[in-house]
């Protein structure tokens, strides 16, 4: 779970971790729940159909 406010660098909490600080009674007040995210893939399957074109201006 990614945790940002403008003043502060990002900070990064598992699902544990998320649970039991302020994030995690902050969303259990407002009747949500933190989940932790599905794991990536190792390897990412091929996206079906042609091929994208090259753009003109890699810039």
């Amino acid at each position: 779970m990614l945790v940002r406010d403008r003043w502060h660098p990002p900070e990064i909490k598992s699902a544990d971790e998320a649970r039991h600080s302020m994030t995690g009674h902050v969303t259990q007040a407002a009747g949500a729940r933190v989940l932790p995210t599905d794991p990536s893939l190792a390897v990412e399957p091929k996206p079906e159909g042609p091929k994208r074109a090259q753009p003109a201006n890699p810039f």
